[in-house]
C-alpha cells in the first residue's frame, strides 16, 4: 500500500502553501512531505499536490476522512 496521497482541489490550491496543506492533512497523523506541483515556467500552483504520510495506514485514513471535505485557505 502506498504512503502518498494525491490531493486535487484546483480552485483552492492556487493560494495554498505547503504549510497550509500540511496543517490540514496533519489532523489525520504525521505528514512527512508535502509537494504542491508548480508550473515549470510560471512557478504557479497547478492545482494539485502530493502528501506523504508516515505510514500507508495513515494515507488510507486520510483518504477515507478527508475525501470531499472543504479545504479553505484564508
Amino acid at each position: 500500500m502506498c504512503k502518498q496521497l494525491l490531493v486535487c482541489k484546483r480552485l483552492i490550491f492556487f493560494h495554498a502553501s505547503e504549510e497550509d496543506l500540511e496543517l490540514f492533512c496533519g489532523s489525520i497523523g504525521e505528514v512527512t512531505e508535502v509537494r504542491i506541483v508548480k508550473g515549470k515556467d510560471s512557478g504557479e500552483n497547478k492545482g494539485f499536490a502530493f502528501v506523504t504520510f508516515r505510514s500507508a495506514e495513515l494515507t488510507s485514513k486520510a483518504f477515507d476522512e478527508l475525501n470531499n471535505t472543504e479545504f479553505n485557505v484564508t
